[in-house]
């Protein structure tokens, strides 16, 4: 009896890809499980920035010691040294890589997966088309230097479109030629660029939004030249389920937004709850980014397949599939902390939640920015360091927390109704087997197991916090509980003898 076979992996057998941003957060990802879903797989070819001191080999292998690939080292440990580290930049010309090199990738990459790209929301114009345009640019100019392109899977982002309520898998118009905004750009001054950057920007809420459209438009333009797709994530959150629940390692997005709650520091919060956050797992997104690159390979989109016969566009996204509502989201958040606290909170964990600005902005005050200052001022007279670290005052933390609230602050007072309707047209043709391997179906994600893994994968992976402290922290949580009560009643007292106060004066002076 034949055993299942992939049709996935074996499309990948004997191929080599090429990855960019492979030290990042989705680029590790694809690279762990590309190697352990894929073992057929011929090299993975990696663009490593050089920095001072590290070779690309030694970046990897720091990379590889990570908590990510312990499954992997455990089933194929020979498996990363099919990894070959490509010295480049994405913003040098020809992508800043050596002439053997580009004839190495030219001569045997079969699938190219471009993730690099700068996700600073507020990063200058200028530098954001430099590198989320022109880097696309190089990319697609090295896939049809290619011999042998089977696949190219260029991702991109669910909000390059945000400026619309509704937004559909397919390319949507844009202000500017990416053409000749590259020209155009080129010789202006970065001063000059951010003069008019509102004027250019028509609508969208960052640079980032804006460029990645305008790199789509890119990679349209290439489409009958080249194998090519489009896969736009929303807001890409912890794993699911591989290769460990709830592995994440950064504080973007509402990693920091849950880091800062769940520490205590973060106590006003402007946001709508009834509005969906659209959030999706890592694992499903590299899953589907494979999946797309088989499915490249195997037919171009037709108009009967896809919402537009020029591209096919997947939109990675939870959607109204599988919404991720707030409302719903922080009670979860609120029991994991409680399951799974952080060491040493400040505060009991639980923001005032309000959609006023002028609300927020008094909250900010006297639960924010007062106490920042006070607890600056406490640990200067005493010398102590806790809960401030050396060079990292409790006003700059404050401050850092509140840059990354405001940068989804945008996503958190707007709903976006998304399309995926090409994502489940491309996980019907997946065979059974591979629906088991290449899970990205967003309807079997259980929003209350993901929400305490991902908590406990913050306080494990980011916060390095170890296993045998949780039962001291619970009991730190619940004093500050108690805390929590006290202040609340103390408040209600002071609140209810002001009133009375205030009627008998009435009553008197009447």
């Amino acid at each position: 009896m034949m055993l299942p076979r992939s049709e996935i992996a074996e499309f990948f057998d004997g191929k080599s890809v090429f990855i960019t941003g492979a030290t990042g957060f989705l680029g590790k990802a694809l690279v762990e499980k590309l190697l352990r879903c894929c073992p057929g797989v011929r090299n993975i070819f990696v663009l490593v920035r050089p920095k001072r001191g590290f070779e690309g080999r030694s970046r990897l292998e720091s990379l590889f010691k990570g908590p990510l690939f312990d499954l992997l080292r455990a089933e194929n440990p020979h498996a990363l040294s099919k990894v070959v580290p490509i010295s480049g930049d994405i913003t040098e010309p020809n992508l800043g890589i050596s002439p053997e090199n580009d004839l190495l990738l030219c001569q045997q990459v079969s699938v190219i997966i471009h993730s690099a790209a700068t996700v600073k929301f507020e990063e200058p114009l200028k530098n954001a088309i430099k590198i989320n345009v022109e880097g696309t640019k190089k990319i697609i100019e090295l896939a049809k230097r290619a011999k042998d392109i089977k696949a190219v899977v260029h991702v991109s982002t669910a909000y390059s479109n945000c400026d619309k309520s509704e937004i559909k898998e397919i390319l949507y118009p844009i202000n500017i030629e990416p053409n000749n905004a590259i020209q155009t750009f080129e010789w202006m001054s970065k001063d000059l660029v951010e003069i008019i950057k509102p004027k250019v920007v028509e609508g969208k809420p960052n640079t980032y939004t804006y460029t990645k459209h305008m790199a789509e438009h890119l990679v349209n333009q290439s489409r009958d030249e080249v194998p090519i797709c489009i896969v736009r994530p929303s807001i890409v959150a912890a794993t699911y389920e591989e290769p460990i629940p709830g592995w994440v390692d950064n504080i973007n997005g509402p990693s920091g937004i849950f880091v800062a709650c769940g520490k205590g520091v973060l106590q006003s919060l402007l946001c709508d709850t009834e509005k969906r956050l659209d959030v999706i797992p890592l694992d499903h997104v590299v899953s589907l980014i494979v999946a797309a690159a088989w499915y490249t390979s195997k037919t171009r989109c037709s108009q009967n397949e896809m919402e537009s016969n020029e591209l096919a566009i997947y939109n990675c996204c939870s959607g109204t599939e599988n919404p991720f509502y707030l409302s719903r989201t922080i009670p979860m958040a609120q029991k994991a902390f409680w399951n799974t606290p952080f060491d040493k909170v400040l505060w009991y964990p639980g923001p005032w939640i309000t959609t006023s600005p002028i609300i927020h902005y008094v909250a900010d005050i006297f639960l924010h920015f007062i106490p920042a200052h006070l607890l600056d001022l406490k640990t200067k007279l005493s010398g102590d360091d806790y809960p401030v670290k050396k060079n990292h005052s409790m006003v700059s933390i404050y401050s850092r927390n509140q840059a990354n609230v405001r940068a989804l602050r945008y996503f958190c007072t707007h709903e976006f109704d998304f399309h995926i309707k090409n994502v489940s047209r491309l996980y019907s043709k997946l065979s059974p087997f591979d629906k088991k391997i290449f899970r990205f179906d967003i309807k079997e994600v259980d929003w209350r197991v993901y929400m305490q893994s991902y908590i406990y994968g913050l306080r494990k992976y980011v916060l390095k916090e170890k296993d045998q402290d949780i039962e001291r922290a619970k009991l730190h949580l619940l004093k500050m509980y108690r805390v929590r009560l006290g202040t609340q009643f103390v408040s209600l007292v002071l609140l209810v003898s002001a009133l009375a106060f205030m009627v008998a004066f009435v009553i008197r002076v009447i």
